[in-house]
């Protein structure tokens, strides 16, 4: 291995896998029928908390100062990312299932990142690109063969690539922001999207709703998995490459797919049709970021 490799790897893994444990979770709990937006108010809150004193050190760490500039396409990213992405894929997630919702909005994420990138960063489209993309539109099309409820299914499907797709142009949102170096310390920008996108929530639901979701055990796990994923990511990030290290994060629909099967009360049977599709989503990510 080379000097970086040992920490990056179980670091990108680890953010992977965290990012599967928050996913089964969250199914967790809206399968308890609980409603989906104080399922979210929760899960943001213990996000946000935990965040905070990562953000600290980082600011600590540096001579940044915010500035309009600065804090105006954040503000972007977070009502986009982690409010309106989260929303239709939790949706997903509340509808097929973790492994069904996880897959189609990695299906679609990459891609519309790419072409996006195309057309607003004059980027090349390659070979490696147009070959993921057919492959990540076969695997969701796999996605709506597997049995179940067709028309839940269909539903999940497509709320997961609007999840993929509202996420994508996120991404391609934070691209530009780090071409003009106007970038928030990762863990600060984070911390600063997940505040703008719990606001709305907060005004949804009711203080009574939210007060209870905030101390539910289940969120409280969920919010902490997720939001490590993140920090996870940003330390593999220090050691790896970007592109290899997105490639082994991008894997966590496998994850998602053998913990929700294994866990009975996810209501999530493991078949080989979702295994097929989670594998040509995996393949078609690693194809699109090695050749994007």
């Amino acid at each position: 291995m080379g000097d970086g490799m040992e920490y990056w790897v179980p670091l990108a893994v680890g953010s992977a896998l965290l990012l599967a444990l928050g996913n089964v979770t969250m199914r967790l709990e809206l399968v308890s029928n609980r409603n989906l937006w104080s399922a979210l108010g929760g899960m943001m809150f213990w996000g946000i908390v935990v965040l905070f004193p990562f953000s600290g050190a980082e600011l600590r760490a540096s001579s940044f100062k915010f500035s309009a500039e600065t804090i105006l396409p954040y503000l972007i990213v977070g009502l986009l990312h982690f409010f309106l992405a989260r929303v239709v894929y939790f949706k997903a997630v509340q509808l097929g299932g973790a492994s069904v919702a996880s897959a189609s909005s990695a299906a679609s994420e990459p891609i519309l990142t790419a072409i996006l990138s195309v057309l607003l960063i004059r980027k090349e489209m390659t070979l490696y690109v147009s070959v993921g993309a057919i492959i990540a539109a076969a695997s969701v099309a796999m996605l709506q063969l597997d049995d179940g409820n067709k028309q839940k299914l269909s539903y999940s499907i497509l709320l997961g690539m609007m999840s993929g797709a509202f996420a994508g142009f996120a991404a391609v949102v934070l691209r530009l922001i780090s071409i003009s170096n106007m970038a928030l310390p990762p863990v600060t920008g984070v911390l600063f999207a997940y505040v703008v996108s719990f606001i709305p929530i907060v005004a949804i639901v009711r203080p009574s709703k939210l007060k209870s979701a905030i101390w539910n055990r289940m969120l409280f796990v969920s919010g902490i998995f997720l939001v490590m994923a993140h920090i996870l990511r940003f330390a593999a990030l220090k050691y790896g490459g970007a592109t290899e290290v997105t490639v082994l994060v991008l894997s966590y629909p496998l994850f998602i797919l053998v913990i929700a099967g294994l866990v009975k009360q996810a209501n999530e049977p493991l078949t080989m049709r979702k295994a097929l599709a989670a594998l040509g989503v995996v393949l078609a990510n690693v194809l699109v970021v090695w050749g994007g």
